[in-house]
């Protein structure tokens, strides 16, 4: 067996084209003799096998890509070229015998055949799109325009492109500032949330549809609307992508709870439109919703030891448990005073009504999280036209069970360290 180390690779050949080439092709004759075509920045070249230049064409124009062929019955090289102006050129050597308008913007050409049609061509688009098309019977041949040899006020023009650099800069130092005020008035989204009920309160509910209504007031050039939750939350459409929007679409999305027990941080939707105009100005648009308790919380009777305690004070009288908690009170009297709520992970919440004061109990710092949030919500809505309402915090908080969180998530986050450094110290070995 020959041994090929230490060998090394010689070309026969080279040849200095002077620019970088963009595009490169080999095509035979009917003579069999094969013809190298390279178009470079400027100039469309050809080579012969052996290196000989057999001509070159300068171009006055960008090319993006090209494609070369011969026919049977002539001894002559057909090149495809297409422009960054979607313009097409077809060269025979160095003679231009055609031009036309491409609809597109072509990343790629070829020529192909289709059955009983000869020399239809085939352009990909950088988005992904293939044209099949041929050529018209009108050629559009390219011209150079003419030069505007004028002489420039140079203090003049220098003036004008200060003022105009000062315009730009406040448009879009002003546009840059994306609230949902300025960016309301070119496009309406409305974010609603319609849970799927179950029968009664000790029930989970299965999922809830999210819903987002986009509605253009101006031609939208392009529309990404994404959906965003917090882990074990799940959606099954996340994005949804819109061209050239000029009437109302809705995008909806089911929202469900993943089957691993894991604890919930937290139960709001984002929802963010990025949208780009047709002045290519990008926008954002952020809206939220929260998504509702009975998702991952239901009634119960069973009590736990509670280990949290976060107590709420308030200068108004307090509100019955049965208005601010209508799901997990119905057939109850008003004067509840206490409702048990378990999570989807076992654990129970209690929130109890005194004077003056809410507290909430539970096994677990972490789902009394969501409790919390959604009785400050509750509320601060129900008492939204009281403008001397106010809600305070004056107990300690849990700490410690927050410390002990921390300490085994750096643990794990240790361990995962520890596992990463053995793999790569087996990998080098």
């Amino acid at each position: 067996e020959d041994d090929c180390s230490g060998t090394k690779i010689a070309h026969n050949w080279a040849y200095n084209v002077g620019e970088d080439v963009i595009d490169l092709h080999y095509v035979l004759d009917a003579y069999n003799e094969g013809y190298i075509i390279a178009v470079g920045e400027k100039h469309l070249f050809c080579l012969s096998e052996s290196g000989i230049l057999k001509f070159v064409k300068k171009l006055d124009y960008t090319p993006i890509c090209m494609h070369a062929y011969t026919l049977d019955v002539e001894n002559s090289v057909w090149t495809l070229i297409a422009s960054e102006t979607c313009n097409l050129f077809i060269y025979l050597n160095t003679t231009l015998k055609w031009s036309a308008q491409l609809p597109i913007l072509p990343t790629a050409l070829k020529r192909a055949t289709f059955k009983n049609v000869n020399g239809a061509l085939v352009i990909l688009s950088e988005d992904g799109n293939l044209h099949c098309s041929y050529l018209g019977t009108q050629p559009h041949l390219f011209s150079t325009p003419p030069l505007a040899n004028q002489e420039l006020d140079y203090e003049k023009v220098e003036a004008e492109l200060l003022s105009l650099t000062r315009i730009i800069r406040n448009y879009y130092s002003s546009d840059n500032k994306l609230t949902n005020i300025t960016n309301e008035t070119e496009l309406q989204m409305t974010v609603t949330v319609t849970p799927q009920f179950s029968a009664k309160a000790s029930d989970f509910h299965p999922n809830c549809t999210v819903s987002v209504s986009v509605t253009p007031n101006v031609i939208l050039e392009e529309i990404q609307v994404t959906i965003l939750v917090q882990k074990p939350l799940k959606c099954t459409k996340q994005i949804e992508y819109y061209r050239s929007l000029t009437d109302k679409v809705t995008f909806e999305s089911n929202v469900s709870v993943d089957t691993s027990p894991r604890c919930c941080p937290s139960l709001n939707v984002e929802v963010i439109s990025s949208v780009l105009t047709n002045l290519g100005v990008p926008k954002v648009i952020r809206k939220s919703v929260e998504l509702p308790l009975r998702l991952f919380f239901c009634k119960t009777e069973v009590a736990k030891e509670n280990r949290c305690k976060v107590t709420l004070d308030i200068n108004q009288e307090t509100v019955p448990l049965s208005i601010l908690f209508p799901e997990f009170t119905e057939g109850q009297t008003a004067l509840v005073n206490e409702i048990r709520l378990k999570s989807r992970c076992e654990s129970v919440v209690t929130v109890m009504k005194h004077s003056n004061k809410y507290r909430v109990f539970s096994d677990s710092l972490l789902n009394l999280n969501l409790v919390v949030q959604s009785l400050i919500t509750r509320l601060n809505k129900h008492f939204a036209n009281e403008n001397n309402f106010v809600l305070s915090f004056n107990d300690k908080l849990p700490i410690v069970e927050f410390l002990s969180h921390v300490r085994e998530h750096f643990a794990r986050n240790q361990a995962v360290a520890d596992l990463r450094v053995g793999s790569n110290h087996q990998m080098d070995s």
